[in-house]
């Protein structure tokens, strides 16, 4: 597989304003100027990025504004593991906030669900990048915390004709044996809310249409088995986006609802940015009455509430795991039963905050996510639903998209005292 990524980098000129872009905030004048908030990602060396086999780079460029585009070379990074810096003299360049590297890479198909993997016996290629499985498909800065804007063309095999991704898919370009696909550029994101899925079938499609009066998006589904209960989960989606959008005190943040059903991912669903993922083995209805099952409606609700809680808001992983646990009970529950979001039931045991830590690699477990919902379920419950709903958006008024929290700021705004 080949393909290009085009990343925008910003820099800052002193520690105080990395900062303040980091967590969304500012403190100097200056950074009105410099779009704040977006990462601190050009290093004192240079650009970072990671990579790792089976990646390998082809071709680096570096684009200034208002500058042809030239040819660069990346080294490895001693001090960080699988990153790569592309040396770039910031201290020469005052006044330059942005710069953006063009990369052309080549990668192959990981045997396993995660990177890129295939499906459907080989007929579909698809990807799971969290938390760091990015680097291994694809030169990117793949960490949480950075944030960056994306512009994704990948060349596959022709019988590859059918793609979807975070934005919409702007063309699909033949070359002899292969296809390129070329995508819209996305918002600020981390690389592993970054999704691409291109396969030799079509997909079949919810007729998409607002289903619900406090959601008017229109809802896309697609799927790759002909059987799976599209409109039934456009429904649903429909009614659980109004009672979040509720809940939050704002609208979903992007002009339609998208949301693919797809079998073989390693969870249960994925909430990129633009177009959520929901596997195909939750996606069933019960027997009783043809409606989805309580699974399936409280997998949607938890996919969807990401899009504010870490994909508007970057939140610690723990963090944002366990409120969307939290929310997708209360949320279902109204969906299901038609009626309003209730209370949350109080833990018996006390958790600590050494509940909210967890080893690099050791996120996607049971136990992490149990020990997050037992923090966030007791905190939620001490303080009520509104209380700390009216946390939430007051962050979410004052911190622009891409701003992000570290743990002991979640600590003290989120799980602490009430606002003032």
């Amino acid at each position: 597989m080949r393909g290009t990524v085009v990343i925008t980098y910003q820099r800052y000129g002193t520690a105080v304003e990395a900062l303040d872009a980091l967590r969304g905030t500012h403190s100097t004048s200056d950074t009105e100027e410099m779009h704040v908030p977006l990462p601190p990602i050009v290093q004192s060396a240079g650009l970072l990025f990671h990579a790792v086999d089976p990646v390998s780079i082809d071709s680096t460029m570096l684009q200034c504004p208002g500058q042809q585009q030239r040819k660069v070379a990346a080294v490895r990074c001693e001090d960080v593991p699988d990153a790569w810096l592309v040396p770039f003299a910031a201290e020469e360049h005052p006044h330059l906030f942005q710069v953006s590297l063009m990369l052309q890479f080549r990668s192959e198909i990981s045997p396993n669900p995660r990177g890129l993997f295939c499906v459907c016996s080989g007929r579909v290629l698809t990807s799971h990048f969290e938390v760091h499985h990015a680097r291994s498909s694809f030169p990117s800065p793949d960490d949480p915390l950075l944030r960056v804007t994306w512009t994704l063309s990948v060349t596959v095999p022709a019988q590859f004709e059918y793609a979807l991704g975070n934005q919409e898919l702007k063309q699909s370009k033949p070359s002899g044996k292969s296809v390129v696909h070329t995508f819209g550029v996305t918002p600020r994101l981390p690389a592993y809310l970054l999704c691409l899925v291109c396969s030799s079938v079509p997909w079949k499609v919810a007729v998409p249409r607002p289903v619900s009066e406090s959601c008017a998006l229109p809802v896309d589904v697609f799927a790759l088995d002909a059987t799976a209960p599209v409109d039934k989960v456009a429904s649903v989606a429909a009614l659980a986006c109004g009672l979040l959008q509720d809940l939050f005190q704002e609208a979903w943040g992007g002009e339609r609802l998208r949301l693919l059903i797809v079998p073989g991912i390693p969870l249960g669903g994925m909430e990129h940015d633009g177009l959520i993922f929901l596997n195909q083995s939750v996606c069933t209805v019960t027997q009783r009455d043809g409606a989805l099952s309580q699974g399936c409606v409280e997998l949607i609700a938890h996919e969807i509430a990401h899009g504010w809680m870490g994909n508007r808001l970057g939140l610690p992983f723990t963090v944002k795991e366990g409120i969307c646990l939290v929310l997708e009970k209360l949320v279902a529950q109204a969906v299901v039963t038609g009626g309003r979001v209730g209370a949350v039931k109080r833990p018996s045991a006390v958790p600590t905050a050494a509940s909210l830590s967890v080893a690099e690699g050791k996120e996607l477990t049971g136990q992490t996510y149990q020990n997050a919902l037992n923090y966030v379920s007791y905190s939620i419950a001490t303080q009520t639903v509104p209380v700390f709903m009216r946390k939430i958006q007051r962050l979410l008024h004052d911190r622009p998209f891409g701003s992000c929290l570290l743990t002991e700021e979640c600590t003290a705004l989120l799980f602490g005292l009430s606002p003032q």
